[in-house]
């Protein structure tokens, strides 16, 4: 799914957008790693994606 900029300041603020995604982004890994529903590998290529991910 793809999101707007208005969904994406919405749910991400409009100031610091990209580092809020990406706090929020690894508050879940860590929660779903914890759970042991990610391995370590998999949750840093995750955190990992979401760094690179352009949001506007």
């Amino acid at each position: 799914m793809d999101f707007g900029t208005a969904k994406l300041h919405e749910l991400y603020g409009v100031v610091g957008v990209h580092q809020n995604y990406v706090a929020k982004a690894g508050a879940s890994v860590d929660k779903l790693l914890a759970e042991g529903w990610l391995l370590a590998e998999d949750a840093q290529r995750v955190l990992t994606e979401a760094d690179l991910r352009p949001v506007p």
